[in-house]
């Protein structure tokens, strides 16, 4: 799947955000751009998963579907959801869910938040850091699958002992069922795959060395329990791609019968990823079951660029530091859009002069 094309658009190469897309044609109000449904890599929140759909994320709001597969830890709205569900994501895929879900019952849960409120460093390992610990982390794999062989009684004691550790240390869900759905699309659908590939990768991927560490962890958990036709797919260079490219290129999935309070994930449409970010979007997006449609939200002349907001109506209530931190801090990037550059001069412009004094305080003294 190639980036996405319309006689209303072109994507054009830029050296700050690597794309971005301009209107080939002045473009009315109104005027419908994309629809994709198109998924590649998601991950749904683990207390979110009785109650949303694992395909077309349907929220049954905050009941649980009567369609499920406990052991797997996945919920559907319909059979014909399961069904489809079932036939993107392969025959192996209820087994290796199964297996993350024993883990995480087995082995318990991280608790993510407490994590990071200890977390000391606030600094993104460097990227010979990363490097340095992904070639341990694949020489410790190789221990890892040699246990898993057919001949067990021929595997090391190095071997047992990695495959038991991997098997019982604590687990995240979220990295899991993240990590899991990259090996997947990767074994069925490589053509998806090499689209989410050609996305614009996060240059630091992980926020502090901690994550990094689970993130590692993770992977050697799956190694010691997903099927065994699927570790062709289960390796550093993959699951370090789908880590990279959902930094900057995931969009929430959201509730959509409220204002979207609920959250109940990420995901990656690589043809949606190709819009850049304006404090000032003017087009508008709508997710729709599975689907995610675009259509301007004003009247566009061409050669404008076609920008969406990556902060879901925040942008309107927020001051530029807000938006600037935000971004930043999800998507990795400082915003310098029109809005985002002329408030943060007057900003700095009142700093220097001061606040604007009472009048009151000018008059002289009775």
């Amino acid at each position: 799947m190639p980036a996405p094309t319309s006689e209303l658009f072109h994507v054009e190469s830029s050296p700050s955000t690597g794309r971005r897309i301009h209107a080939s044609q002045n473009i009315p109000a109104n005027t419908p751009l994309l629809t994709t449904p198109a998924l590649s890599t998601y991950m749904l929140f683990r207390e979110y998963k009785r109650e949303v759909c694992a395909f077309c994320f349907a929220y049954n709001r905050g009941r649980s579907w009567s369609l499920r597969n406990a052991d797997a830890g996945l919920a559907w709205c319909s059979e014909d959801c399961r069904d489809r569900w079932l036939q993107f994501q392969g025959p192996l895929a209820l087994e290796a869910f199964r297996g993350v879900e024993r883990l995480v019952r087995k082995a318990g849960q991280i608790n993510n938040e407490s994590e990071n409120a200890t977390e000391i460093s606030i600094h993104p390992p460097s990227g010979d850091a990363v490097d340095e610990a992904w070639a341990k982390a694949a020489e410790y794999g190789q221990l890892i699958t040699a246990a898993r062989g057919e001949d067990k009684t021929a595997a090391t004691k190095a071997a047992r002992r990695a495959l038991q550790a991997a098997c019982t240390s604590l687990a995240d869900p979220a990295v899991l069922s993240h990590f899991l759905s990259g090996i997947l699309l990767h074994t069925n659908h490589i053509d998806l795959w090499s689209s989410m590939i050609e996305l614009h990768a996060a240059s630091h991927p992980y926020t502090d060395s901690q994550q990094l560490k689970t993130h590692v962890s993770s992977y050697h958990q799956l190694l010691a329990l997903l099927p065994i036709d699927l570790l062709a797919s289960c390796t550093p260079n993959i699951v370090r791609a789908v880590q990279s490219r959902d930094l900057p290129n995931s969009f929430g999935i959201r509730s959509l019968d409220d204002a979207g309070d609920e959250i109940f994930g990420f995901g990656v449409w690589p043809e949606a990823s190709y819009w850049n970010h304006s404090c000032t979007p003017n087009v508008q997006k709508r997710r729709v079951g599975r689907a995610w449609e675009f259509w301007t939200g004003r009247a566009v002349e061409k050669g404008e660029e076609l920008s969406i907001t990556y902060l879901g109506g925040e942008e309107e209530t927020l001051n530029v530091r807000e938006r600037r931190e935000r971004l930043e801090k999800t998507w990795g990037f400082v915003c310098g859009c029109r809005k985002c550059e002329t408030e943060a001069v007057l900003t700095a412009k009142e700093q220097d002069d001061g606040p604007t004094p009472d009048p009151q305080s000018l008059r002289p003294p009775h």
